[in-house]
């Protein structure tokens, strides 16, 4: 296992050049990176998910007095973009949608597949709970006391840009898609959290710099990385030596 190495391309082979991997780990990551993270909301119904995340925002704009006032703290200044708003909330809507009740089909077959229910959790290269808690706390960031300047619309071209670039360092990937975008949706960033975009803004540079910090290094001797994990177990782990 020592001439197995990760190459340029990202692909794992070994000295020979015979493909042992497409992508080392499934995903190019490194583990010492990694943190366990989990997936919100993935065991609920999908009309009570989907009631969750939309019915929340959108009751508040029935409730609203003042309708011009709502348009702006959500919207951004300029009210003309109701319509835009309107659009950017069912298209965030369908998005997680699809990566939601694709992720159950997964689950359920996993589920008859095994006979055990698998965890609702991963490991990605940021907990984002924790460093929006981080960032709020730095900038003295209170919600109660402050109103969002970041518009919805703009939130969901920020958050596909952010997907975009993550599915050039690594790949498509259905969980991570899903745990980025339930962590950066509207209801939780603007309507709970008040979230500015200067706060936003270190966010994302974070996001894609822990991403690009996970991504396994070429010419990685990942082959002798595994036979140490193999054999540590059996010799430095137990008290019988």
């Amino acid at each position: 296992m020592t001439d197995i190495v990760v190459e340029q391309d990202g692909t794992v082979r070994k000295s020979t050049g015979e493909i042992v991997q497409f992508r080392y780990g499934a995903d190019g990551w490194d583990a010492n990176y990694l943190v366990r993270v989990f997936l919100n909301d993935l065991d609920m119904d999908p009309v009570k998910f989907s009631e969750k995340h939309v019915n929340y925002t959108w009751k508040m704009y029935k409730e609203s007095m003042v309708r011009e006032k709502f348009l702006k703290k959500f919207c951004g200044a300029n009210v003309e973009n109701e319509k835009k708003w309107k659009i950017a909330l069912d298209e965030e809507m369908r998005n997680i949608s699809t990566l939601h009740v694709s992720l159950q089909k997964q689950k359920s077959s996993i589920l008859q597949g095994f006979g055990q229910k698998p965890a609702d959790t991963l490991f990605q290269p940021i907990n984002i709970e924790e460093e929006l808690y981080s960032l709020e706390h730095m900038h003295n960031h209170l919600a109660f006391r402050t109103k969002s300047d970041l518009g919805i619309y703009e939130l969901l071209e920020r958050t596909s840009e952010i997907l975009r670039k993550l599915h050039e360092f690594t790949g498509p990937n259905e969980s991570r898609d899903y745990y980025i975008l339930t962590n950066l949706c509207s209801r939780d960033i603007i309507v709970k959290r008040h979230l500015s975009l200067q706060i936003f803004d270190k966010l994302e540079k974070i996001i894609l710099r822990r991403y690009r910090r996970a991504i396994v290094e070429a010419n990685e001797m990942v082959g002798s990385l595994a036979a140490e994990s193999f054999g540590e177990p059996c010799t430095q782990m137990t008290l019988n030596t």
